[in-house]
């Protein structure tokens, strides 16, 4: 059986100490300061996105930008979430799975130029070393295709020399541009809500209890 209800309702922030509140947002704001991007990250990005947009345009569509650098929750471990909007293909889910896989296979040569792509153990990945377009923003290109039952879309991801992932790239991501109208809308009537949302997202992080890729 549920356990009985409590005497009294919690308590309320305004029960504490006069200056608690006060010291709690300055706390929250000092965090804020803490993990927002330093300047040197905001411009390597916009020079990763310039770049790609420069290999999106012979192969055609337009290139957008969403998530935390578009709705301003980004913090210093955020990276770029890049959607590559093109009319669509396939007339089931599993062809527009298969034609978004060879549209981002496309993209992947371009950015390895004349580099070979190697098809890893398992299938299910192909790496390229960036070529002179990207050399000076990103190590290399990996192309992810999650098999078919896990329902995942395929993804093209840029990654550092030493494996740290610089951008996320999917094709006609639609809900995550939805996602980010609303996020936007929401920042610009409450600028608290971006302090707020950049501490919780740090705290989530740091905890493991959000990530998309596993569902959290």
């Amino acid at each position: 059986s549920p356990p009985p209800p409590p005497d009294r309702p919690p308590p309320s922030l305004a029960d504490g100490p006069p200056a608690w509140a006060c010291a709690v947002g300055c706390n929250v704001e000092a965090m804020d300061c803490d993990m927002r991007p330093s300047q040197a990250q905001s411009d390597a990005q916009a020079r990763l996105l310039h770049a790609l947009g420069e290999a999106v345009v012979p192969l055609g569509g337009t290139l957008r930008c969403f998530g935390s650098r578009a709705t301003g929750l980004q913090t210093s471990g955020s990276d770029l979430d890049l959607t590559w909007l093109q009319p669509q293909d396939g007339t089931t889910p599993e062809d527009s799975r298969q034609w978004a896989n060879g549209e981002l296979h496309r993209l992947l040569e371009a950015i390895g130029g004349a580099s070979r792509i190697k098809e890893l153990r398992g299938g299910g990945v192909k790496v390229v070393d960036c070529g002179p377009l990207l050399a000076s923003c990103a190590a290399r290109a990996r192309l992810i295709s999650p098999m078919r039952c896990s329902g995942a879309p395929p993804v093209l991801r840029l990654e550092e020399k030493g494996g740290d992932v610089l951008c996320d790239l999917t094709l006609n991501n639609w809900d995550g541009l939805r996602n980010t109208a609303l996020l936007r809308a929401l920042g610009a009537s409450s600028p608290s809500f971006l302090v707020l949302g950049r501490v919780v997202k740090h705290w989530a992080r740091r905890r493991g209890v959000a990530d998309r890729w596993r569902g959290r």
